[in-house]
């Protein structure tokens, strides 16, 4: 006992208490019961809050979604909403990191019992109108062009004419050719069939697939082999859809976008925009040729050395690192593509770089917006009262406490140690406090 209680003092003692907290209630694992509930109480209020009429994080246009959509300008709800939306994201993010705390102090829970907790947040996901993007309306329109044998990869969804399909897709994309692969045009063409070529029906039956689709860990165990067969498959699969390689030519299609977001491309109009201010003739074209050209030479220098010290790194470490580098330093950055890298590093990062994919999960949910220059316009007109109430109910969410279930257990780490430790030497309570 002596000996047990001498390693509960020596450094690296954190550790033994971890595996002590975990011995001494074992199967116990009642308090992630909490965060199950906070965390459904954040989604449901992002949900319900993106619902109210005039709401920017959603496509506010007729016919887009089954409720929640305005027949007649107004903005009565506007501000409502945005606490809602925002004041959920911050609490969820608030769950997710004390979970995580949790979790790494205590390792070994049940995957069925994190299963639940992430089915009990979806369920709210799956009823309310697509948020944050309207990508998923022109996989709609593709897959209704699938639905009456027009090739994706030669034509934008324009070409099916207006109509509840194309009323949703951005005008941006409206005539530009998917750069997606096969397997998924295919299946969106499916979709379109199966839905008697309803709309927003489609659009469900594209949700549905994707939550059947975020079982990361048996792609990862076979990610090895997947680059042996990816040619014969995506052969196999272009021959049989009848679609051919068009999309390869397509991939430059999110470059068509110059945003900020992105560094490369944030660098260009930087440069060009600093070129005219000083009287230089600088086409923006060809400096964000040249930009862009340059970030995607960083990308593959930060690959081949990851490639050469995988071994140090770690396989996973070294392909999330340079997935991230790709998007970071590509000509388009859209929030959710960090995702491809962030979940092939998480179980395994370590160092600066867990602070780093850290950093990047919290804030990354936070960037972009359906409405973002019609949001901006509200608020500038919005009461200042109205707003410092806003901000304060915000301010709230993110400072009250969440309770005590991310150290309740550890109450059976501080009885064992005691245990372990024996009696101790009269003046030692008063000599710790």
């Amino acid at each position: 006992m002596r000996a047990d209680a001498l390693r509960l003092r020596l450094p690296g003692g954190g550790l033994t208490k971890r595996m002590a907290a975990a011995s001494a209630d074992t199967g116990d694992w009642t308090f992630l019961r909490r965060p199950a509930v906070l965390g459904f109480v954040a989604v449901l209020s992002i949900c319900l809050g993106a619902s109210l009429p005039s709401s920017p994080f959603k496509l506010e246009m007729g016919g887009t979604w089954f409720f929640g959509e305005a027949t007649w300008p107004t903005t009565t709800w506007m501000l409502a909403g945005v606490v809602a939306v925002y004041g959920g994201m911050v609490l969820f993010v608030r769950v997710w990191f004390g979970l995580y705390q949790t979790l790494r102090a205590r390792p070994g829970v049940p995957i069925r019992s994190l299963a639940y907790m992430l089915a009990l947040w979806l369920l709210p996901l799956l009823a309310v109108a697509p948020l944050f993007s309207r990508d998923v309306f022109s996989y709609a329109a593709q897959g209704e062009m699938m639905s009456h044998h027009i090739n994706p990869y030669n034509y934008g969804p324009g070409t099916i004419g207006s109509g509840p399909f194309t009323s949703g897709v951005d005008p941006l994309w409206a005539n530009t050719p998917a750069p997606y692969g096969p397997l998924f045009l295919m299946l969106a063409g499916w979709s379109a069939s199966l839905s008697f070529h309803h709309a927003l029906v489609t659009v469900l039956l594209l949700r549905l697939q994707s939550v059947p689709g975020a079982d990361f860990g048996r792609r990862v165990r076979h990610l090895l082999r997947a680059g042996a067969i990816t040619v014969a498959v995506m052969g196999a699969l272009s021959l049989i859809s009848g679609l051919g390689w068009g999309w390869l030519a397509n991939l430059g299609t999110p470059g068509t976008v110059r945003s900020w977001m992105a560094p490369a491309t944030g660098a260009g109009l930087l440069i060009s925009g600093t070129a005219h201010v000083f009287g230089i003739g600088a086409s923006l074209p060809g400096v964000l040729t040249f930009t862009r050209a340059a970030g995607l030479l960083g990308a593959a220098v930060i690959a081949v050395y990851c490639l050469r010290h995988r071994e140090r790194m770690g396989t996973l470490t070294a392909l999330g690192v340079t997935m991230m580098a790709f998007v970071l330093l590509g000509p388009v950055v859209q929030p959710w593509y960090l995702t491809w890298g962030i979940i092939i590093m998480a179980p395994v990062v370590t160092g600066w770089l867990r602070y780093f994919v850290l950093g990047l999960s919290a804030v990354v949910p936070f960037i972009g917006l359906t409405g973002g220059a019609s949001l901006l316009n509200q608020l500038v007109h919005t009461d200042p009262v109205t707003m410092v109430l806003a901000v304060m109910v915000l301010w709230a969410v993110l400072i009250v406490p969440l309770g005590n279930w991310t150290t309740s257990w550890r109450s059976g780490t501080s009885r064992l140690a005691g245990e372990l430790a024996g009696p101790r030497p009269q003046g030692a309570a008063l000599e710790s406090s």
